[in-house]
């Protein structure tokens, strides 16, 4: 019987984002529907004309959410508008220009923001180069161990997908009540995190 041996090799590094993603909300409420769309409608095209003016081009502009729906107030009926909307900016600056924008000249709300990595980012091949490397190390120590050689590659897959995370070793803050500053939202990017896990099954050779 053929002998073989399975193992698993992982890695894990750190680096800067290529790009982040911003999730902003328009939000009203109102009496009557006719207002709150008016109103929405508004200020959802006023940030559309921001984000020309910023170099946001549309497709990386997409609806996440839009909303109508009755609620309360200090005991009176409103009907309350959002319109959500997920805008990819490559590049530090720019997402602090943003949302400095969104907020002051749209009142929106910035509900989230996450740092990202295309798939295409090199750092995704380096990760994957050393899991695959680490588990060569693991299989051939093995090998040295049981007194035999490591033979071929028999079947190889990925175990785990990549994941990549926001990894806040560095954080930024809100200062936009001071209207006399150009750039009132400080952002920092901090690193994102990626793995990568494969299995791999080698052929053992005995000694001759």
């Amino acid at each position: 019987m053929d002998s073989k041996i399975k193992v698993k090799g992982n890695a894990k590094a750190w680096g800067p984002p290529d790009h982040a993603k911003i999730t902003i909300e328009i939000k009203a409420n109102a009496a009557s529907e006719t207002d709150v769309f008016e109103d929405v409608a508004t200020r959802s095209k006023k940030l559309e004309g921001l984000l020309r003016e910023l170099g946001v081009p549309n497709e990386a502009v997409h609806s996440k959410n839009v909303q109508l729906r009755d609620s309360w107030h200090e005991g009176e009926p409103r009907v309350v508008a959002e319109n959500e909307l997920e805008v990819t900016v490559p590049d530090q600056d720019g997402v602090g220009r943003l949302i400095t924008a969104a907020i002051r000249e749209v009142d929106a709300h910035v509900k989230g923001l996450t740092w990202e990595l295309t798939p295409d980012n090199s750092l995704h091949h380096d990760v994957m180069l050393m899991a695959t490397k680490n588990a060569r190390n693991k299989a051939e120590a093995q090998a040295e161990a049981l007194g035999v050689s490591l033979g071929p590659v028999l079947e190889v897959s990925e175990w785990e997908p990549y994941r990549s995370f926001e990894h806040h070793d560095r954080l930024g803050h809100f200062t936009i009540a001071d209207e006399s500053r150009e750039a009132a939202f400080q952002i920092f990017e901090g690193q994102v995190e990626v793995d990568a896990a494969i299995e791999v099954t080698f052929a053992l050779l005995a000694p001759d």
